[in-house]
């Protein structure tokens, strides 16, 4: 007498594939729900945004030092200025 084991191979087979569906899906809508993750973003503080500028400002740095505040204020006063 012999024996086949076509019904349990089948059985099996099958539920080895439908495990490897399932967790084909599940680590695909894990993968993207990480992905969707890194699109958020969180400000805290201010927050920068260029945008087309009209006017340009230079400042202009000079350095006078004096432990006399009006005589600083007149070292300053005469200093001639550079255009």
């Amino acid at each position: 007498m012999v024996k086949t084991n076509t019904l349990p191979a089948l059985l099996l087979g099958g539920f080895l594939c439908a495990g490897l569906v399932y967790v084909g899906q599940t680590a695909s809508s894990a993968l993207l729900q990480m992905k969707a993750m890194e699109r958020t973003v969180t400000v805290k503080g201010l927050a920068e945004k260029e945008v087309k500028a009209n006017v340009a400002i230079w400042p202009i740095n000079f350095t006078e030092v004096d432990n006399n505040l009006p005589k600083l204020y007149e070292t300053v006063q005469k200093k001639p200025t550079v255009w």
